[in-house]
């Protein structure tokens, strides 16, 4: 069954639901050494937008939408169950909410917003077969807080990444500039920790070991803000989930 909540909708949720947990946790945070709080396994940077100048202020994502998967969520459920054993957890990803961001669009104009969704509306591909079987992590730009997610295989990632440049290569040759180019893996987070507290290695290697990472599904489409754009057939503007 397809979801009712909007791109913005869902960051919102995600959002109020972190800064609560946070406040929480760091004002009787204890730091409990019976677990090692290594983070080794993790990328150590994150792709999200960074500060943008007053007058080109306009960001948001692209997303995979996954809370219609049920294989997904019975996953997810599982692997947030363990994650929340262990002390440094900060939030969890709501069920209703899980998506994979396929790119970041940083620092526009409004102007260059709406250029990007008509390129986006005229952009085909063939639907590509993801196949999500890795954990994974990473850093925060402030340093402490670790995502803990899943991901597709080797396969999927070069997939995704062919695409992403192919579309960037599209959307610069509409005169919109790449403000932050894809580096970090794709990725369906799960989970936000504290890596002073939180025995990150551990639990990536538990999960691996008890946990399906999600499973197999088919990316036809994405949605910005409400938008649904098709592999096949463009843009529904009407489409809210």
């Amino acid at each position: 069954k397809k979801m009712k909540y909007t791109t913005y909708q869902q960051h919102i949720c995600i959002c109020m639901s972190l800064m609560i947990a946070m406040v929480i946790y760091t004002s009787s945070a204890t730091y409990d050494t019976t677990f090692v709080n290594s983070y080794n396994t993790c990328f150590k940077n994150d792709s999200d937008c960074p500060v943008c100048p007053s007058n080109s202020s306009v960001s948001f994502d692209s997303l995979i939408l996954l809370s219609g998967e049920p294989a997904f969520v019975t996953s997810a459920d599982k692997a947030q169950q363990i994650i929340k054993k262990y002390p440094g957890v900060l939030a969890t990803d709501p069920l209703f909410a899980l998506h994979t961001t396929v790119d970041y669009f940083c620092c526009l104009t409004e102007n260059e917003k709406e250029l990007v969704y008509d390129t986006l509306s005229k952009f085909r591909w063939d639907p590509i077969v993801l196949n999500y079987t890795d954990y994974g992590c990473n850093l925060d730009h402030d340093g402490i807080i670790l995502y803990i997610h899943t991901k597709p295989n080797s396969t999927g990632q070069n997939a995704l990444f062919n695409f992403v440049n192919n579309l960037q290569e599209a959307i610069t040759a509409a005169g919109v500039p790449i403000i932050n180019p894809r580096q970090q893996s794709f990725h369906m987070t799960l989970a936000y920790v504290d890596r002073r507290v939180f025995p990150t290695d551990q639990i990536i290697q538990e999960l691996t070991e008890n946990v399906e990472a999600g499973g197999e599904m088919l990316f036809s489409w994405f949605e910005i803000d409400g938008r649904i754009f098709y592999a096949d057939r463009g843009v529904d503007k009407l489409a809210y989930f």
